[in-house]
């Protein structure tokens, strides 16, 4: 902490909960955004807005140096995998249901948001033959979700209990190292092409995770 520099304490409305926070000046919006979720155990990204005591209303927060001591922040999630389920989605499955949407067929877009995200996807992991594509499929299901969110806050929460555990490098003096680390790398290739993705969240693809346990 340098000199004339003090802890400013603010109130964080998360969830319909108030908590109360210390942080200490300057820091960016980034970094103020990074301890919101480590407190908050928040995995998902954020929107903060602050109270405006003057319009009796919570505004976007653009300027940092409106976060002064005793101000209240509103926090929201968002989610790259966010979808908006209507009328037009079909409901599928028997014991395990499920809500799906045709997104792109006979060479039309039918869901252009839903589509750009699948698009993103493809590019990133390098399947750019796009043009092969007759048709496309948004699911929608909310068991699935839900379960994978409550996987995901069990492997943060043991993270943040044993940090060294998930720094083990015991894996390096088992049987296939050189494949294990080639596969490591591509991994986190591939990782890294995801802007939304950070240290606390990485989406595992279901193919990578097979591949990963087999060898």
């Amino acid at each position: 902490m340098k000199l004339g520099e003090e802890e400013i304490e603010i109130f964080v409305i998360f969830d319909e909960k108030n908590e109360k926070m210390k942080v200490t000046p300057p820091f960016s919006l980034y970094e103020l955004s990074l301890s919101i979720k480590s407190v908050l155990q928040i995995l998902d990204d954020i929107h903060i807005q602050i109270w405006n005591s003057e319009a009796d209303l919570f505004f976007d927060l653009k300027n940092i140096k409106e976060v002064k001591m005793k101000s209240r922040l509103k926090i929201t999630t968002s989610s790259f995998w966010g979808m908006q389920v209507d009328d037009r989605w079909s409901k599928e499955g028997g014991a395990i249901k499920f809500e799906k949407l045709c997104i792109f067929e006979s060479n039309k877009i039918i869901d252009e948001p839903l589509y750009n995200k699948f698009y993103d996807i493809l590019m990133k992991l390098g399947l750019q033959e796009t043009q092969k594509l007759k048709v496309a499929f948004a699911i929608h299901n909310i068991t699935l979700k839900r379960g994978f969110e409550e996987h995901r806050n069990v492997l943060f929460s043991r993270q943040l209990g044993s940090p060294e555990e998930f720094k083990s490098q015991s894996w390096k003096i088992k049987s296939g190292f050189e494949l294990r680390s080639f596969f490591l790398d591509n991994l986190n290739d591939y990782i890294n092409e995801f802007n939304w993705n950070d240290g606390n969240k990485v989406i595992f693809f279901h193919f990578l995770s097979q591949h990963l346990n087999s060898q």
